[in-house]
């Protein structure tokens, strides 16, 4: 016997459908023992397809069932992710994240820091003191470093905020240590001590303040 519902194959005086539920009492069949989407009372649009191929549940050919109908042609993990805007030969920024501090930094600052602090050094080498010819190759070499974490910064090298905290922390470091050094050699000198403690707590403020700020970007910095 043939479900009417379903159009199982059960065995005979079966009085309930094991696949659908239907009552199976010998009034609800018809002579012809053809499934109830096929029988007069049953429209055959409405029974054509199973569920999500309806007419509700528009299909294209060779698609799969549910997860492929048009209002889910894709899976929702394959979809663009939003916030993201990419450039030409860049790496995405984040829509939602401000990168103007960032861009500061590879065009102007680091640039401008480096240069600066290599120059800086010509008074330091016109000295015959010893100590002032050392400072000024620690001069050169922060200017040079500064530089360097410039273009590991415009890469977004995964090391890139780690070069930047490096490069503020050798801008407090030094003059603290050559005001020190200066007064164990020579004489102790009050305005290199406050220009060197100004140098200090600047530099431990802008390490502080970049850290929370690379943090929050922390994604971008894969390469």
């Amino acid at each position: 016997m043939v479900c009417p519902r379903c159009g199982a194959t059960l065995p005979e005086g079966t009085n309930f459908c094991p696949v659908c539920g239907s009552n199976l009492n010998a009034s609800a069949r018809t002579n012809s023992g053809q499934p109830g989407w096929q029988q007069p009372g049953y429209s055959q649009s409405n029974y054509q397809q199973p569920g999500w191929q309806q007419s509700g549940y528009p299909q294209n050919n060779n698609q799969q069932p549910g997860w492929r109908q048009s209002s889910y042609q894709q899976p929702g993990w394959q979809t663009p992710q939003p916030g993201y805007q990419y450039g030409q030969n860049q790496r995405p920024y984040a829509a939602n994240m401000p990168m103007s501090w960032y861009k500061f930094l590879i065009y102007f600052a680091l640039w401008a820091g480096g240069i600066l602090n290599i120059l800086g050094s010509v008074n330091y080498f016109s000295s015959p003191a010893l100590l002032n010819i050392l400072y000024g190759l620690v001069c050169v070499a922060a200017g040079a470093f500064a530089i360097y974490t410039r273009y590991r910064l415009a890469q977004f090298r995964t090391d890139g905020p780690m070069c930047l905290y490096i490069t503020y922390g050798i801008q407090g470091a030094a003059p603290l240590a050559y005001a020190v050094l200066f007064a164990l050699f020579y004489y102790p000198s009050s305005s290199l001590f406050a220009s060197a403690i100004g140098a200090v707590v600047g530099s431990g403020i802008m390490v502080a303040l970049n850290h929370i700020y690379f943090q929050k970007r922390a994604r971008l910095f894969v390469n």
